[in-house]
């Protein structure tokens, strides 16, 4: 889910959209909203293309194919798209894949607020999009319209990537050892406020000696999921989105309340959004918490 609107990917590797559409997000070809799914346009850069994965930025939209290669439409102001250009598009276009990703064979995507995420099989990580807090992990904050590599050296020297999630203006990587990374706007990076970090650096704090398993990085909130089952979140909590018994900020993680309804429950999947949250159990249950303005 984005924003306003959704994707959905079927098991013939067809992909389906639904909301608004003011930026071409749903990438049928119209810039009208529909309350109702309508086919992504599979002609163009997706023909003959089987689609493997989907991720919904704020007003952007992601694909990713069984070979390796990622699709973008929506908005492009900030260069999100990857192909290049700051050009919006509501059908998809191929992220350009001659210069940083040239040869790379991309596993994961994950969009951000105004940025985008590919991690390639060699456990590297790219970056494209507004950059202003250092969210692409370059170290600068220069936005790209083209993949820059994620800065791989630091206290992220070594690692083999894993999983990526996009956040507002933050990202989030982890690890095969279960070790968290997070770039980006340093509200929501994990540590104690100490400005924003362009590279990625290690979540610490309240996380030593577990390992992680699962990330998800929500519009202004992020949540861990550790090896035991148990969930762990930081940054804003105005709704309880981090389901602690508070509605106070924390620029560390804390651990989600098991009581209630998720009392003895072990969590085997999480999801964050804008403010609230959702986890599913091993028991294959859907649990929710945080900001429910609107039902969700």
């Amino acid at each position: 889910g984005g924003t306003y609107h959704m994707l959905a990917l079927d098991s013939d590797g067809r992909v389906y959209a639904w909301g608004y559409n003011r930026s071409g997000q749903l990438g049928d070809g119209t810039t009208v909203d529909s309350n109702v799914p309508v086919a992504v346009y599979t002609q163009g850069a997706l023909e003959g293309e089987r689609i493997i994965a989907i991720a919904a930025g704020w007003d952007h939209s992601l694909a990713l194919s069984a070979d390796g290669a990622v699709y973008a439409w929506g908005r492009n102001g900030s260069g999100q798209l990857g192909d290049g250009t700051t050009l919006g598009s509501n059908v998809p276009v191929a992220v350009r894949a001659d210069g940083a990703l040239s040869g790379k064979f991309v596993t994961a995507i994950s969009a951000g607020g105004y940025h985008s995420l590919a991690l390639t099989s060699e456990g590297t990580v790219y970056a494209w999009g507004l950059n202003n807090d250092g969210a692409l992990g370059d170290g600068g904050s220069t936005s790209s319209s083209l993949p820059v590599r994620v800065y791989s050296e630091g206290e992220m020297s070594g690692a083999f990537i894993t999983a990526v999630s996009g956040g507002g203006w933050y990202s989030l990587a982890l690890s095969s050892g279960g070790v968290v990374y997070a770039w980006g706007n340093g509200q929501w990076l994990g540590r104690r406020w100490a400005g924003n970090s362009a590279v990625p650096i290690v979540v610490r704090e309240a996380l030593e000696g577990r390992t992680i398993t699962a990330i998800a990085a929500g519009r202004v909130h992020a949540l861990v999921l550790d090896s035991e089952g148990a969930v762990h979140g930081w940054g804003r909590n105005d709704n309880g989105g981090l389901c602690n018994r508070s509605l106070y900020a924390t620029y560390v993680p804390v651990t989600v309340v098991r009581a209630g309804e998720l009392a003895g429950t072990t969590i085997s999947r999480i999801f964050a959004g804008a403010e609230f949250s959702y986890a599913v159990s091993s028991d294959r249950r859907l649990y929710a918490w945080g900001l429910n303005r609107f039902g969700q």
